[in-house]
Protein backbone atom coordinates (compact mmCIF):
# COMPACT_ATOMS: atom_id res chain seq x y z
CA UNK A 1 0.00 0.00 0.00
CA UNK A 2 2.60 2.12 1.01
CA UNK A 3 4.26 2.02 -2.44
CA UNK A 4 1.27 2.82 -4.33
CA UNK A 5 0.57 5.61 -2.35
CA UNK A 6 3.79 7.09 -3.23
CA UNK A 7 3.86 6.64 -6.88
CA UNK A 8 0.51 7.98 -7.35
CA UNK A 9 1.67 11.66 -6.91
CA UNK A 10 4.03 11.15 -9.65
CA UNK A 11 1.99 9.76 -12.21
CA UNK A 12 -0.17 12.45 -11.42
CA UNK A 13 2.56 14.82 -11.86
CA UNK A 14 3.37 13.15 -15.53
CA UNK A 15 -0.65 13.42 -16.41
CA UNK A 16 -0.58 16.97 -15.26
CA UNK A 17 2.85 17.68 -17.20
CA UNK A 18 1.05 16.11 -20.15
CA UNK A 19 -1.73 17.85 -20.02
CA UNK A 20 -0.44 21.05 -19.79
CA UNK A 21 1.81 20.68 -22.56
CA UNK A 22 -0.97 19.37 -24.97
CA UNK A 23 -2.85 22.61 -24.08
CA UNK A 24 0.00 24.56 -24.77
CA UNK A 25 0.82 23.07 -28.10
CA UNK A 26 -3.14 24.13 -28.67
CA UNK A 27 -2.92 27.30 -27.75
CA UNK A 28 0.28 27.76 -29.97
CA UNK A 29 -1.42 26.34 -33.06
CA UNK A 30 -4.22 28.55 -32.29
CA UNK A 31 -2.06 31.56 -31.67
CA UNK A 32 0.11 31.06 -35.22
CA UNK A 33 -3.71 30.41 -37.18
CA UNK A 34 -4.86 33.40 -35.81
CA UNK A 35 -1.14 35.19 -36.73
CA UNK A 36 -1.95 33.77 -40.10
CA UNK A 37 -4.97 35.71 -40.96
CA UNK A 38 -2.97 39.01 -40.93
CA UNK A 39 0.53 38.05 -42.17
CA UNK A 40 -0.18 35.32 -44.47
CA UNK A 41 -1.50 35.07 -47.76
CA UNK A 42 -2.38 32.38 -50.02
CA UNK A 43 0.00 31.84 -52.65
CA UNK A 44 0.01 28.20 -54.23
CA UNK A 45 -2.80 26.14 -54.31
CA UNK A 46 -1.33 21.95 -54.78
CA UNK A 47 -3.34 18.98 -54.97
CA UNK A 48 -5.32 19.72 -52.20
CA UNK A 49 -3.10 21.95 -50.15
CA UNK A 50 -3.32 25.22 -50.26
CA UNK A 51 0.57 26.64 -49.07
CA UNK A 52 0.83 30.57 -47.41
CA UNK A 53 3.57 32.42 -47.72
CA UNK A 54 4.44 35.13 -45.41
CA UNK A 55 3.57 38.97 -46.66
CA UNK A 56 6.90 40.14 -45.35
CA UNK A 57 9.67 38.09 -47.41
CA UNK A 58 10.08 40.37 -50.54
CA UNK A 59 13.75 39.08 -51.96
CA UNK A 60 15.60 42.17 -52.87
CA UNK A 61 19.09 41.36 -51.59
CA UNK A 62 21.26 39.35 -53.74
CA UNK A 63 20.09 36.03 -54.39
CA UNK A 64 21.17 33.47 -52.33
CA UNK A 65 19.65 30.51 -49.55
CA UNK A 66 16.79 32.25 -47.82
CA UNK A 67 14.44 30.75 -44.96
CA UNK A 68 10.37 31.33 -45.67
CA UNK A 69 7.92 30.22 -43.20
CA UNK A 70 4.47 28.80 -45.00
CA UNK A 71 1.21 26.73 -43.58
CA UNK A 72 -0.40 24.05 -44.95
CA UNK A 73 -3.95 23.82 -44.59
CA UNK A 74 -5.19 20.29 -45.76
CA UNK A 75 -8.81 19.92 -46.88
CA UNK A 76 -9.01 16.42 -46.26
CA UNK A 77 -8.45 16.17 -42.03
CA UNK A 78 -9.04 20.18 -41.83
CA UNK A 79 -5.88 20.41 -39.68
CA UNK A 80 -3.63 23.87 -39.49
CA UNK A 81 -0.02 22.85 -39.64
CA UNK A 82 3.12 25.08 -39.02
CA UNK A 83 6.01 24.39 -41.30
CA UNK A 84 9.10 25.90 -43.12
CA UNK A 85 10.48 26.01 -46.42
CA UNK A 86 14.35 26.88 -47.29
CA UNK A 87 14.39 28.19 -50.30
CA UNK A 88 17.52 28.67 -52.04
CA UNK A 89 17.73 30.96 -55.92
CA UNK A 90 19.78 28.62 -58.05
CA UNK A 91 19.69 31.38 -61.43
CA UNK A 92 18.91 35.05 -61.67
CA UNK A 93 20.02 35.84 -64.98
CA UNK A 94 18.89 37.86 -68.30
CA UNK A 95 17.88 35.35 -71.01
CA UNK A 96 16.65 35.00 -74.39
CA UNK A 97 13.03 33.33 -75.24
CA UNK A 98 12.65 31.62 -78.98
CA UNK A 99 11.09 34.79 -80.18
CA UNK A 100 14.06 36.51 -79.17
CA UNK A 101 12.69 38.65 -76.51
CA UNK A 102 14.91 39.41 -73.26
CA UNK A 103 13.81 38.49 -69.72
CA UNK A 104 15.38 38.02 -66.41
CA UNK A 105 14.18 34.30 -65.18
CA UNK A 106 14.70 33.34 -61.79
CA UNK A 107 15.13 29.78 -60.65
CA UNK A 108 14.31 29.11 -57.29
CA UNK A 109 14.71 25.26 -55.29
CA UNK A 110 12.37 24.72 -52.26
CA UNK A 111 13.00 21.95 -49.91
CA UNK A 112 10.00 21.62 -46.95
CA UNK A 113 11.65 20.98 -43.43
CA UNK A 114 9.79 19.78 -40.04
CA UNK A 115 11.23 22.86 -38.14
CA UNK A 116 12.80 26.32 -38.55
CA UNK A 117 16.15 24.59 -37.12
CA UNK A 118 16.50 21.82 -39.97
CA UNK A 119 15.19 24.82 -42.89
CA UNK A 120 17.63 27.38 -41.35
CA UNK A 121 20.50 24.62 -41.25
CA UNK A 122 19.96 23.21 -45.37
CA UNK A 123 19.76 27.32 -46.15
CA UNK A 124 23.37 28.22 -44.55
CA UNK A 125 24.76 24.97 -45.37
CA UNK A 126 23.29 25.07 -49.35
CA UNK A 127 26.30 24.54 -51.62
CA UNK A 128 25.16 27.87 -53.22
CA UNK A 129 27.46 29.41 -55.22
CA UNK A 130 30.20 26.73 -54.68
CA UNK A 131 30.85 23.17 -55.60
CA UNK A 132 31.59 20.30 -52.95
CA UNK A 133 35.08 19.26 -56.07
CA UNK A 134 35.96 23.65 -56.22
CA UNK A 135 34.67 26.83 -56.47
CA UNK A 136 31.27 26.41 -57.92
CA UNK A 137 32.23 28.51 -61.09
CA UNK A 138 32.04 25.31 -63.35
CA UNK A 139 28.25 24.43 -61.62
CA UNK A 140 27.32 27.75 -62.12
CA UNK A 141 27.89 27.43 -65.73
CA UNK A 142 25.98 24.11 -66.29
CA UNK A 143 23.07 25.65 -64.71
CA UNK A 144 23.01 28.26 -66.78
CA UNK A 145 23.89 26.10 -69.93
CA UNK A 146 20.90 23.94 -68.94
CA UNK A 147 18.38 27.24 -68.08
CA UNK A 148 19.54 28.98 -70.92
CA UNK A 149 18.90 26.27 -73.71
CA UNK A 150 15.03 25.58 -72.32
CA UNK A 151 14.53 28.97 -71.87
CA UNK A 152 15.32 29.41 -75.50
CA UNK A 153 12.95 26.51 -76.24
CA UNK A 154 9.61 28.56 -75.25
CA UNK A 155 8.11 32.02 -76.59
CA UNK A 156 7.56 34.24 -74.01
CA UNK A 157 3.95 33.78 -73.77
CA UNK A 158 4.37 30.14 -73.43
CA UNK A 159 7.14 30.66 -70.47
CA UNK A 160 4.28 33.07 -69.06
CA UNK A 161 1.20 30.47 -69.84
CA UNK A 162 2.40 27.51 -69.38
CA UNK A 163 4.81 28.01 -66.59
CA UNK A 164 4.02 24.95 -64.53
CA UNK A 165 5.16 23.39 -68.03
CA UNK A 166 8.21 24.67 -67.82
CA UNK A 167 8.78 24.42 -64.13
CA UNK A 168 8.64 20.45 -64.65
CA UNK A 169 10.78 20.55 -67.54
CA UNK A 170 13.73 22.40 -65.85
CA UNK A 171 13.06 19.91 -63.08
CA UNK A 172 13.74 17.02 -65.41
CA UNK A 173 16.82 18.41 -66.59
CA UNK A 174 18.26 19.91 -63.29
CA UNK A 175 18.05 16.87 -61.11
CA UNK A 176 21.23 15.36 -61.42
CA UNK A 177 23.07 18.43 -60.85
CA UNK A 178 20.76 19.34 -58.28
CA UNK A 179 21.47 15.74 -56.39
CA UNK A 180 25.30 16.16 -57.34
CA UNK A 181 25.49 19.24 -55.31
CA UNK A 182 23.16 18.02 -52.19
CA UNK A 183 20.17 19.97 -52.32
CA UNK A 184 16.73 18.16 -51.56
CA UNK A 185 14.77 18.82 -54.83
CA UNK A 186 11.10 18.91 -53.77
CA UNK A 187 10.00 21.66 -56.37
CA UNK A 188 11.60 24.18 -58.60
CA UNK A 189 10.01 27.63 -59.46
CA UNK A 190 10.16 29.34 -62.63
CA UNK A 191 9.96 33.61 -62.01
CA UNK A 192 9.91 35.77 -65.65
CA UNK A 193 10.13 39.25 -64.85
CA UNK A 194 9.05 41.39 -67.77
CA UNK A 195 9.64 45.05 -68.28
CA UNK A 196 7.04 47.70 -70.14
CA UNK A 197 8.21 47.22 -73.38
CA UNK A 198 7.85 43.58 -73.74
CA UNK A 199 4.22 43.62 -72.49
CA UNK A 200 3.93 45.78 -75.33
CA UNK A 201 5.16 43.65 -77.52
CA UNK A 202 2.58 40.94 -76.68
CA UNK A 203 -0.60 40.47 -77.97
CA UNK A 204 -3.64 42.03 -76.12
CA UNK A 205 -5.61 39.01 -76.40
CA UNK A 206 -2.81 37.14 -74.42
CA UNK A 207 -2.31 39.54 -72.07
CA UNK A 208 -6.22 39.70 -71.42
CA UNK A 209 -6.31 36.03 -71.10
CA UNK A 210 -3.34 35.93 -68.98
CA UNK A 211 -4.50 38.94 -66.50
CA UNK A 212 -8.16 36.82 -66.39
CA UNK A 213 -6.57 33.98 -65.31
CA UNK A 214 -4.25 35.34 -62.70
CA UNK A 215 -7.36 37.49 -60.98
CA UNK A 216 -9.32 34.49 -61.08
CA UNK A 217 -6.72 32.30 -59.39
CA UNK A 218 -6.35 35.08 -56.79
CA UNK A 219 -9.98 34.65 -56.34
CA UNK A 220 -10.04 30.67 -56.13
CA UNK A 221 -7.31 30.85 -53.69
CA UNK A 222 -8.77 33.59 -51.28
CA UNK A 223 -12.06 31.30 -51.37
CA UNK A 224 -10.26 27.75 -51.24
CA UNK A 225 -10.26 27.38 -47.17
CA UNK A 226 -14.32 28.24 -47.31
CA UNK A 227 -15.13 26.29 -50.31
CA UNK A 228 -13.07 23.45 -49.30
CA UNK A 229 -15.43 23.54 -45.74
CA UNK A 230 -17.93 23.62 -47.73
CA UNK A 231 -17.56 20.72 -50.21
CA UNK A 232 -16.67 18.90 -47.09
CA UNK A 233 -19.74 19.66 -45.05
CA UNK A 234 -21.32 18.51 -47.99
CA UNK A 235 -20.08 15.30 -48.79
CA UNK A 236 -20.58 14.40 -44.89
CA UNK A 237 -24.30 15.39 -45.46
CA UNK A 238 -24.53 13.22 -48.34
CA UNK A 239 -23.12 10.33 -47.22
CA UNK A 240 -25.52 10.65 -44.19
CA UNK A 241 -28.39 11.46 -46.11
CA UNK A 242 -27.55 8.13 -48.57
CA UNK A 243 -27.06 6.20 -45.22
CA UNK A 244 -30.56 6.89 -43.80
CA UNK A 245 -31.92 5.94 -47.30
CA UNK A 246 -30.29 2.50 -46.88
CA UNK A 247 -31.57 2.29 -43.63
CA UNK A 248 -35.22 3.30 -44.70
CA UNK A 249 -35.16 0.68 -47.37
CA UNK A 250 -33.68 -2.32 -45.34
CA UNK A 251 -36.76 -1.48 -42.94
CA UNK A 252 -39.34 -1.34 -45.49
CA UNK A 253 -38.28 -4.78 -47.13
Amino acid sequence: MNVEIATNPLEQNHRASDSLRALINALGRLFNRLVAMFLYEVAVDYEGVVVVRHREVIRQQAPGPGVVSYNLFTDRSYRFDLRVAATVVLVNERMVTRDKLEVTVTVSQCGHFENLGDATSYSIKAPYGRSKCGDGQGTRREFLTVVKSIVGMYTLKELILDQKVVEVHLRSNLSSLLLREGYNIQSVYLYIVMSEQLERLLAAPTLQMYNARAEQLAANTDLYVVRSLRDGLKSKLHSMQRREQRRCRARHY
